[in-house]
């Protein structure tokens, strides 16, 4: 095994890494709850350290995880393809050009002269031969003006070569890139969850520490426990959604999508910590709260289309009440 392989980073986490997220905000709420006992515990549980470690969760979660890596390279390898497509009906162009320019006994040394030994490779992607026919037509063009004009070439097409070679060149580094990107970002994502996940059982075993008298309290700082509640395995898995947590404290609301999906979009909603339901549904108001919609019971997952919820479909923004007594932790968001 080669050095660099063997110095990866591995998780040292045994969840998803969605859940770890979710299960250390609400670890890190449970901490600013009872910051107070904490700091009479240890003094570097101060409310500041709660809030760098709250916003270092949030930092991990930022950084772009594999489904946007995904997201990316899908987008530049089409991008590529389209470039490539244009090149090769470029060079059409210029085969044309050189059969009607050159006699017929130089022609095919001409052809070869101007790249068109890289044509069959380039016209099944591959990216390094659309690259060597863009050059070797742009060095050809630039050494045969006279005849290539004379065989019916605009004065405005190696201008336009020129453009479609610059614009295939920017994509195929920005590709090759985003490949080249692809190990260190996963690499940076799994330390930066590595370093959370570090700091995170540290304070929780303080507050077990701290809690051993309180059952209750004490389960607040319990992985396992936090883990559960969150729903984890395939069904109330959030992966492949782009989900946001809500904390909507008793008879408030909150505003959790500003336009509306369509009827067709697959959406996740969870109601993951409290006791009592929620009500979603649609408004055109920031303020007030749901009198009716879709009831969400807690610790149940909804995955489907957002018009499979029967709500008005004419608003614009999508609200979530909890008409309880107690604060729920609500996530919802769009499939990615």
């Amino acid at each position: 095994m080669s050095a660099l392989s063997s110095n990866r980073p591995i998780p040292v986490y045994d969840c998803k890494q969605n859940e770890l997220y979710s299960v250390a905000l609400i670890c890190w709420k449970s901490y600013m709850d009872n910051q107070a006992a904490f700091e009479a515990f240890n003094t570097r549980y101060t409310v500041q350290f709660g809030t760098d470690m709250k916003a270092a969760v949030q930092s991990a979660k930022a950084l772009p995880d594999e489904f946007q890596r995904s997201d990316v390279h899908k987008t530049l390898r089409k991008d590529l393809k389209a470039a490539a497509e244009n090149a090769l009906i470029k060079w059409q162009q210029l085969e044309s050009f050189i059969n009607n320019g050159f006699d017929e006994e130089d022609q095919e040394s001409k052809k070869l002269a101007a790249g068109h030994a890289y044509y069959a490779a380039a016209s099944h992607e591959d990216w390094e031969s659309v690259d060597s026919l863009l050059s070797d037509a742009t060095t050809f063009i630039g050494l045969h003006i006279a005849e290539l004009t004379t065989g019916g070439m605009p004065a405005t097409f190696p201008g336009d070569l020129g453009t479609v070679k610059t614009s295939f060149e920017g994509l195929y580094e920005a590709f090759t890139d985003a490949e080249l990107d692809a190990p260190e970002q996963t690499d940076a994502k799994i330390n930066a969850n590595n370093e959370l996940h570090r700091n995170l059982m540290k304070m929780l075993d303080d507050g077990q520490k701290i809690t051993r008298n309180n059952a209750a309290l004490k389960s607040r700082f319990t992985f396992s426990h936090v883990l559960e509640l969150i729903g984890g395995g395939p069904t109330s898995d959030s992966a492949g959604y782009d989900v946001q947590d809500f904390f909507i404290a008793p008879g408030e609301s909150v505003i959790v999508a500003e336009n509306l999906p369509s009827a067709t979009d697959e959406i996740y909603m969870r109601v993951v910590t409290g006791d009592n339901a929620v009500t979603v549904c649609t408004t055109d108001d920031n303020d007030g709260l749901c009198i009716a919609g879709y009831v969400l019971e807690p610790q149940v997952t909804f995955k489907g289309e957002f018009g499979e919820l029967g709500l008005d479909m004419t608003k614009t923004k999508l609200r979530v009440t909890n008409p309880g007594t107690e604060e729920v932790l609500f996530r919802g968001g769009p499939k990615l």
